[in-house]
């Protein structure tokens, strides 16, 4: 489900940058949404890594 609305970011903030250009506010929201919809997948992925990661010690 993350990984879907990651995408879906990423292919707005190209069509914002192809319309209003890379440097528009509303690029710049839009690749900041994106930053963060990534980091939270990254923590996601790093909490479920270290969960598995003591589970498999135990």
């Amino acid at each position: 489900m993350l990984m879907l609305m990651i995408e879906e970011k990423r292919k707005q903030m190209i069509e914002l940058g192809k319309k209003h250009g890379l440097s528009s506010a509303k690029t710049i929201t839009c690749s900041q949404e994106l930053d963060r919809l990534i980091e939270k997948y990254q923590i996601t992925n790093q909490q479920q890594y270290t969960m598995e990661k003591e589970v498999s010690f135990n």
